[in-house]
């Protein structure tokens, strides 16, 4: 019996095991304990966003950890390339000499 089920807590059985061939490479199963009325919120507003509960808790904790999402690491980069559409090839090493150059010239101790 789960000891956790008479404090109104039910167990997700999985487990984190490095031989665990039922998760793909990087993803990790784990063992947790949520109160029943937490699950079935959870469940619930997963179902609701079209997702399942894994990638439901995944979002949690990557916002409550401040990482972004994915979509908005998408939108970032989207945003990167198209300013810098316009700006057609260079090569950064001239870029930093000419700025390091100006420097010194304002700079009397060189």
């Amino acid at each position: 019996m789960n000891p956790f089920a008479e404090r109104g807590f039910r167990e997700l059985c999985l487990f984190h095991s490095p031989r665990n061939t039922l998760a793909p490479e990087g993803l990790a199963k784990v063992l947790i304990s949520l109160p029943d009325d937490l699950l079935q919120r959870i469940d619930r507003e997963a179902q609701a966003r079209g997702t399942n509960r894994s990638r439901f808790l995944q979002e949690a904790a990557r916002r409550q950890l401040e990482w972004p999402s994915a979509d908005a690491l998408g939108a970032a980069v989207k945003r990167g390339r198209d300013a810098l559409a316009g700006v057609g090839s260079f090569e950064s090493a001239d870029l930093i000499r000419e700025q390091r150059r100006m420097r010194d010239a304002g700079d009397r101790r060189r």
